[in-house]
């Protein structure tokens, strides 16, 4: 399944305004110049998204380097979420523009058909004739609990607590009807005893 991310615009130079939801991280490493692109990528999916459910955004922060050649370098990104048996849930890729070092943030819809489960995020740069690299994270995609859920386990909570009322208090009464059992099993041998048989 292929799905375009949310996606703000290519990512500028350092000398221009980066559009929204794209950070340019100033002290990156100097470029050396006369030389090739050598890019290092890092995704990560933050604690918030560790756990989502199927229907709701997955989100995720990329940050890219360039120690390479000096100047604005195209790069096509690939992103591919697969779950543990291999199979893929989704992909995608994207184009942008990087001088030396950026960050920014994508989301990607997890179908809701997805079943639960620990999923793998990969993603990989490719640039300057083939060169690629590559990263990983991974999340868990959890069943969504609606509210008809909700009321149903509190329902099923109620009648487990009730129900185990009821057995501690018999179990409680055992011990009494006992003793009345007991009680009127010695006044009616009592009562047979002081009637005795009757003389003619």
């Amino acid at each position: 399944m292929t799905q375009q991310p949310s996606l703000p615009q290519p990512i500028p130079s350092p000398s221009t305004k980066a559009p929204q939801g794209v950070k340019q991280v100033q002290g990156a490493p100097a470029a050396v110049p006369g030389t090739s692109p050598l890019f290092d990528i890092t995704v990560t999916v933050p604690e918030t998204s560790k756990k989502v459910a199927a229907g709701d955004d997955l989100l995720m922060t990329i940050k890219l380097i360039n120690i390479g050649s000096e100047g604005r370098v195209d790069v096509y990104l690939d992103y591919i979420i697969n779950y543990t048996d291999g199979k893929t849930l989704l992909k995608s890729q994207e184009t942008v523009a990087i001088e030396t070092q950026a960050s920014f943030v994508r989301t990607f819809r997890i179908p809701k058909d997805a079943k639960p489960g620990t999923y793998h995020l990969n993603t990989k740069i490719t640039y300057a004739n083939g060169k690629t690299a590559a990263s990983e994270d991974s999340f868990e995609v959890i069943v969504k609990r609606t509210a008809f859920d909700l009321k149903i386990a509190y329902y099923a909570l109620a009648m487990i607590v009730f129900i185990s009322a009821i057995f501690l208090l018999m179990r409680g009464l055992k011990p009494k009807f006992k003793g009345m059992a007991l009680r009127m099993k010695v006044h009616d041998i009592v009562k047979r005893k002081e009637d005795g048989p009757k003389r003619p």
